[in-house]
């Protein structure tokens, strides 16, 4: 699955403004090949029933969500949804290559890739609306969510074996390129 991000809208997201060298123009349009020839769109989740008392409880699983932020958002729900997305650790390997020899690289490669994660996670999201109506995504680190629940979060949906992803001590997902979201379901 490739999502489609031309260098113009690539450098305009970044900020760019005014006429586009032809350097800067191939050198995001090579970040951008780099993205869609290393990433390996992966996507996993589950939907659950919940308890909403002090903090949200996730049926059948230990994982509970403390926080007001996130009671809040799916307050009106009659299950939530579990996803996480990844494009997978090709693309940190191809990011780390780019900054031994071209920042200006591997800076627009990162940010195609963060591109193509909200893209890839949005285009998830639509598709299920086919079947659920859905809240907008809410991720550890949002509102007052703690990024310590990405752990247990994880381990809920089995993504290490699943998609290759996991969080590491101080809850930051590998590979970085990664999205774990909580949806509210109707």
């Amino acid at each position: 699955m490739v999502i489609v991000v031309t260098a113009e809208s690539l450098l305009k997201s970044m900020g760019h403004k005014g006429a586009l060298s032809s350097e800067l123009y191939r050198t995001a349009e090579r970040a951008i090949e780099l993205v869609h020839t290393a990433a390996e769109h992966r996507v996993v989740y589950d939907t659950f029933e919940f308890t909403c008392e002090e903090a949200v409880r996730v049926a059948r699983t230990e994982l509970v969500l403390p926080g007001r932020s996130i009671k809040a958002h799916i307050e009106n729900s009659s299950r939530i949804m579990l996803m996480a997305a990844t494009l997978g650790s090709g693309i940190d390997d191809v990011i780390r290559t780019a900054q031994k020899s071209d920042m200006a690289l591997a800076a627009m490669t990162d940010f195609a890739a963060s591109l193509e994660i909200e893209a890839f996670c949005n285009k998830f999201c639509n598709s299920m609306e086919e079947k659920y109506i859905l809240t907008s995504r809410f991720s550890p680190g949002y509102g007052d969510l703690p990024l310590e629940v990405q752990t247990l979060f994880c381990k809920t949906l089995d993504t290490q074996r699943r998609i290759g992803l996991y969080a590491t001590r101080m809850h930051i997902l590998i590979p970085t390129k990664s999205v774990t979201a909580i949806m509210g379901v109707n």
